[in-house]
């Protein structure tokens, strides 16, 4: 896109191209930059941390019982893996579609629309497991802290702008923060 506008224009120069939710995360919350794997709450990251917190969970809390049924046939550790990678993705998934569940999670509470539904339960039980280190940080505590200060945000992007095209669905929370910009 860079190198486009500079055919076109002659000159193309510190630009920037960022995916929305990275923009959000970097530029509004001040969650870190540099290498997304390495970010605090990454795929990556959150499938290791889960894969490591497993054995123990499985062992002594009988919520996780389909995961231990699910399990059994497993003399490789292939499946476990496997799970790890997209239960990382899933609270990847979580963290930006559903803060609200993360929130919960993260106060010990069921989210009011999971009441009774027996994955949320271990589910909520392995987020708290992995993100002891990240609660009040990670996007969802950030964006409820930033719902309540946002007197100062537009001032902080005056005079700059921020174009966005090519989007076929948004996030809400993220609509929500570049409107009050």
């Amino acid at each position: 896109l860079a190198m486009e506008m500079a055919a076109r224009t002659g000159i193309a120069a510190n630009l920037k191209f960022p995916f929305l939710m990275a923009f959000v995360q970097r530029e509004l919350l001040g969650l870190g930059g540099g290498d997304p794997e390495e970010a605090p709450m990454s795929k990556a990251l959150m499938a290791w941390r889960i894969r490591a917190a497993l054995p123990a969970l499985l062992a002594a809390d009988g919520d996780f019982a389909s995961v231990v049924e699910y399990l059994q046939e497993d003399p490789d550790g292939l499946k476990a893996h496997q799970l790890a990678d997209h239960l990382g993705e899933l609270f990847d998934a979580y963290v930006i579609q559903r803060p609200e569940w993360i929130l919960a999670w993260d106060a010990g509470r069921q989210p009011p629309e999971l009441a009774g539904v027996a994955e949320a339960i271990w589910q909520g039980k392995l987020w708290r497991a992995i993100s002891a280190d990240w609660r009040g940080r990670h996007f969802p505590a950030r964006l409820q802290a930033l719902e309540t200060s946002l007197a100062g945000m537009s001032e902080r992007f005056r005079g700059q702008t921020i174009r966005l095209f090519g989007f076929s669905s948004m996030p809400v929370q993220a609509l929500a923060l570049l409107v009050r910009l």
